[in-house]
């Protein structure tokens, strides 16, 4: 077992006190950002043509993906800055509804949502407008370790009574956001629809230049190798955050495989396995080192 990490206490993504309240919605826990009354309003909305959605998990990558998609779109010349966190079910404090904020923006307008296929509108669910989506997917045991270290670091979240109760509660869907794995697999089904593509984290740190040439060519965004070259430098997962940001306090070692350094061989086989059962003639693996 590794030491375990001091809590954090730096905005904006945490606020005081060590177990906030929780949004129970549908039988599946959200943290305190995340309202009924925006799930509810979420069903309604209305995506532009041009929107660019990026969905994920906890942990699985998607602010760096975000990092990417928005040099990928906004630009390319300068360090990945930050930039408005459009999160379609978040409230942060002292703001409007995401969806409320984006009413007014321009197109194309980048947001992200952690939701599941079956709790979005049918608008994301199943799309007719013209709209691009980018899935980004991470092993389920290295999805875990993140979650649980993120889970002890952040205030946002209950803190993990050990590291055996955690795991066990991620494999039965019983964390904040349900399961990962039904997460997957909805998301998954769509794996043919034009209006998607799934990148994995683990192409992205392992051959990341292709992953962004890819990305950049579903995105309709014609990039030279200068600019291909000032993305992998500057969004790289290995450069230096700046401090202050969100994604400095977000990182932790990013490393595809850091689940050896915790799970016994039973949890590891009783994750192999779950996976089996839930993805079998799916065709969707993972490199697990």
């Amino acid at each position: 077992m590794t030491n375990t990490p001091e809590r954090m206490a730096t905005p904006p993504y945490v606020f005081p006190g060590p177990d906030l309240p929780y949004t129970e919605w549908r039988g599946i826990q959200f943290l305190c950002l995340v309202t009924r009354d925006n799930l509810e309003s979420i069903q309604n909305f209305q995506f532009k043509d041009g929107d660019v959605v990026i969905i994920g998990f906890p942990k699985t990558g998607t602010h760096w993906m975000r990092q990417i998609v928005h040099k990928i779109m906004y630009g390319r010349g300068e360090r990945c800055n930050e930039h408005n966190d459009y999160v379609l079910e978040f409230t942060w404090p002292d703001r409007l509804p995401c969806q409320e904020e984006l009413s007014g923006v321009a197109s194309p307008r980048l947001m992200v949502t952690y939701l599941s296929r079956d709790l979005v509108s049918r608008g994301l669910a199943q799309p007719s407008k013209k709209i691009k989506v980018l899935v980004v997917m991470r092993n389920p045991k290295d999805v875990c370790v993140s979650f649980y270290h993120w889970s002890i670091k952040s205030n946002f979240f209950k803190t993990p009574e050990s590291w055996d109760s955690f795991q066990a509660d991620f494999l039965a869907g019983k964390l904040s956001r349900g399961s990962y794995y039904d997460h997957l697999l909805g998301w998954w089904q769509l794996r043919n629809d034009p209006h998607f593509l799934f990148v994995k984290y683990e192409d992205l740190k392992k051959r990341m230049c292709s992953s962004v040439k890819r990305m950049a060519e579903f995105l309709d965004e014609p990039l030279s190798d200068a600019d291909v070259e000032s993305i992998l430098q500057s969004c790289s997962f290995d450069t230096p955050s700046e401090p202050g940001t969100p994604l400095s306090y977000i990182k932790r070692k990013g490393v595809v495989g850091d689940w050896k350094n915790i799970f016994t061989e039973p949890q590891s086989e009783a994750f192999d396995k779950h996976f089996r059962e839930k993805f079998e003639g799916s065709g969707l693996e993972f490199e697990y080192d």
